[in-house]
Order: structure tokens, then sequence, then C-alpha cells
């Protein structure tokens, strides 16, 4: 009999990574795409030099990803939050032969966000998410006290609000040059 409920616990674990890597797979690759996927390198190369630098929208996005936890942690008393990860991530698909990157964030919670906190949080990210072109909604997870949901854009930037025994706020920014990569060669 217990081999039989870790054989069926296995099973749902299983289950559940394979829908939830195709979920992200699918919003990964369903990402809306804009006219630049059909542009010749030099194209998207000039595209890149005329946004703002990487550090600029890193530093813009820490700020608002800031702002977001702190008002998240202050929908339940006593919770407190750390930015986990401050970094960057290479850029793919047309970007891939260039030198872009993304900046992503990571804010972790000391706990879960309430299942009576949830709607507030969820519009919290999802005002600040749309202020940057991130409209297009995916639910991975949505059953009480286990929530992942992800706002994407266009121009591939993503914020994804989770919870479950903790939370997670991420924010990765669309491809930018970093500022040394934006002078003339």
């Amino acid at each position: 009999m217990m081999m039989r409920k870790v054989l069926y616990c296995i099973a749902i674990v299983l289950f559940c990574t394979v829908t939830m890597v195709g979920c992200r797979s699918l919003t990964i690759a369903g990402e809306a795409t804009n006219s630049m996927d059909t542009m010749d390198p030099a194209q998207v190369e000039k595209e890149l030099r005329s946004k703002p630098s990487l550090e600029t929208v890193r530093d813009q996005y820490r700020a608002l990803v800031r702002q977001l936890a702190d008002q998240i942690a202050a929908l339940t008393p006593g919770t407190t939050w750390s930015l986990d990860e401050d970094t960057w991530v290479g850029c793919g698909g047309i970007y891939g032969k260039t030198n872009a990157r993304q900046a992503y964030l990571m804010a972790v919670f000391s706990g879960p966000i309430p299942e009576s906190a949830w709607p507030q949080a969820f519009r919290l990210v999802e005002d600040a998410a749309a202020k940057l072109g991130a409209t297009n909604h995916g639910t991975f997870q949505n059953r009480s006290a286990n929530h992942d949901v992800a706002f994407s854009g266009t121009n591939r930037v993503v914020f994804q609000l989770a919870t479950q025994k903790a939370s997670t706020l991420v924010a990765r920014t669309d491809c930018r040059l970093n500022q040394a990569d934006m002078e003339p060669k």
C-alpha cells in the first residue's frame, strides 16, 4: 500500500512537471512577435542601438520590482522580501547574433500571498506589466493557495507572480545592449 502511494505521488509530480514545462514552453514560444522577427541582423542591431541601454532599463525595472514587492508584502503584515536575483540573461532568436541581454530580477517573499490578498497582488502586477507592454496573460496554476501567472508582451517583457509555500515576483526586460556595446566601434 505504501509503495502504491509513493508511485502515485511520483506520477502526480511528473504530470505537473510535464504540464508546467509544456505550458511554459508554449508561453515563451507563443510570446507575441513583432516586425523585428523578420529583420536582418543589421536592422536588429540598429533597433537595439535606438533604445536606452540595458543598465538604464535594469535600473527602472529594479525600482519597479522593489515598489511592487513592497506593495505585495504590505498586503500581509509581517511579510518580508528580498531581491534574490538581479542579473542578466542572454537573448536568443533574432538577437542571438548580437550582444543583447535582458535584465532578470526576482523578489522572494518570506511567505505565501494569502488567498484573500491574491486578487490585489495580481492586479498590482497586471497593471505594472501592462504599462510596460506585457498585456498577454498566461496562467500556469490557479488553485486556492497555489497561483502562478505570467504577463508577457510583444517586446519580450515578462512579469511572473507565483505563490504556494512562499511567493516570488519575477521581471524580465526586453533585449537591450549594454552601454559599452552601444559605444561606436
